[in-house]
């Protein structure tokens, strides 16, 4: 696409919109504009990478999808979520 500004990103943003509603996901290796939204629709089983990464890294990619996502989950059901079987 080339690239226009404001008007780009409200396209690639209605893009996202319509793969997420369709069952599909965004691929985060090249989006530096996923959000914590779209990256929790895109991959519904991220807390359970969350509950075996190491605390000691973490990407700026990590950080501003999965870790707002936790952050906003109420303590009880952060715990509940996570089972290995």
């Amino acid at each position: 696409f080339p690239k226009r500004g404001r008007a780009t990103l409200a396209l690639l943003k209605e893009l996202d919109q319509i793969t997420v509603e369709a069952g599909g996901a965004v691929n985060p290796y090249k989006d530096a504009r996923m959000g914590a939204d779209v990256f929790a629709a895109s991959f519904p089983e991220w807390q359970r990478l969350e509950a075996i990464r190491d605390p000691a890294f973490m990407s700026s990619f990590w950080a501003r999808t999965a870790k707002k996502l936790d952050a906003r989950r109420e303590p009880a059901e952060a715990e509940d979520s996570i089972r290995f079987e």
